[in-house]
């Protein structure tokens, strides 16, 4: 029932729902890496290898993440096409619902 709910939203729920947590996971790294260089930094140059390991590290994940995860967030944005604007309707286990819905 939940599934059939969720095909009639979208046309690739499975997909849809790895680019999610994928997005969400990114989100949450930068978050915290940037908390780490923002909670660390005053203590971290006192030898190389805490600052590498608490500030240099986590701020360059953050310069890769953030814009990786604006990226993936812009295209899933662009992917997500409502089920009755697609033009052929692919045979699925919940056609019947759609048939209603859509």
């Amino acid at each position: 029932m939940i599934y059939c709910v969720l095909d009639v939203v979208s046309d690739s729920v499975v997909s849809d729902s790895v680019y999610s947590v994928g997005i969400a996971i990114m989100t949450y790294y930068s978050v915290v890496a940037i908390s780490s260089v923002v909670y660390f930094w005053r203590t971290a140059f006192r030898s190389w290898r805490t600052a590498m390991g608490q500030v240099i590290l986590p701020g360059i994940g953050a310069l890769i993440l953030i814009p990786v995860g604006v990226v993936e967030a812009f295209r899933a944005q662009v992917r997500a096409v409502p089920c009755w604007a697609s033009a052929p309707r692919s045979s699925s286990a919940c056609s019947a619902w759609r048939s209603v819905w859509c």
